[in-house]
């Protein structure tokens, strides 16, 4: 039987199959270097369930030439284990791992009852507690007003890094974007739009900062801009009632 609900999978669940969506998938890079030490990828149920999908890097060559983000597919011989490592990006008990003998097969069936998106929108009341705890990541929407780049180097690696800092909300909670997430949007080009963009940053990492949490962007982040959802319009109606509270905070020293 192939399943199309999360909810009725039970560890270790190996024998199971079940029709899943990506959402996005991503390189899993070590913090502070290039070094790829695996692939995962948020895939969504026909209910509007999601999960975290990884594979270590022995496997993970084996699915990401496979794995295109949008697509329906039947995965099988997986292995359904507690999400008891770093950086899961769907906050549940569960994650599944995919190995040696995983199956995936791509489907032509409709899409439409399976959710192309996912994402767990975090309030910033939220972060204190969650500061550098690197278990899960945080999805987090922002009307985008104001950006300043900086750029950071790294002697020892012979190379200059970018970043983008931006404050949302009244907490003044700073996003920090590094190089491979500035790549995803035109910022000036979302700066002149009338009316704001809505962005919506998924796979944020949450870090204590000198006074407030702050976000940063890692391997696992992904940028939206104004997508039709739900989530769009619930942050644009917060940042409307809002308007006025979002500053530039200065440069890190």
């Amino acid at each position: 039987m192939v399943n199309t609900n999360l909810n009725q999978l039970h560890p270790p669940a190996v024998n199971e199959a079940i029709k899943l969506r990506v959402a996005r998938a991503w390189d899993c890079i070590l913090l502070g270097s290039e070094r790829i030490v695996g692939f995962a990828f948020v895939a969504t149920d026909k209910q509007g369930n999601a999960i975290h999908v990884q594979a270590n890097a022995e496997d993970a060559e084996i699915f990401k030439d496979l794995v295109i983000e949008g697509a329906l597919y039947l995965i099988a011989a997986f292995r359904l284990t507690r999400a008891n490592v770093t950086h899961v990006a769907v906050q549940r008990d569960l994650m599944m791992w995919l190995t040696k003998r995983s199956v995936l097969r791509l489907l032509p069936d409709n899409l439409s009852p399976y959710p192309r998106h996912f994402f767990e929108l975090y309030a910033e009341e939220n972060f204190p507690r969650m500061a550098n705890n690197n278990a899960f990541l945080v999805d987090v929407g922002m009307v985008m007003t104001i950006t300043q780049e900086i750029s950071v180097e790294h002697p020892s690696e012979d190379r200059i890094s970018r970043k983008r800092v931006l404050t949302i909300g009244s907490l003044l909670t700073t996003i920090t974007l590094w190089d491979k997430s500035l790549d995803m949007i035109d910022v000036p080009e979302m700066l002149s739009m009338k009316p704001k963009p809505v962005v919506l940053f998924a796979g944020m990492l949450v870090k204590a900062g000198h006074s407030d949490p702050a976000l940063t962007s890692c391997c696992a982040t992904k940028l939206y801009v104004n997508l039709d959802l739900d989530e769009t319009a619930m942050v644009q109606a917060i940042y409307e009632e809002m308007e006025g509270n979002v500053r530039l905070l200065p440069p890190p020293a």
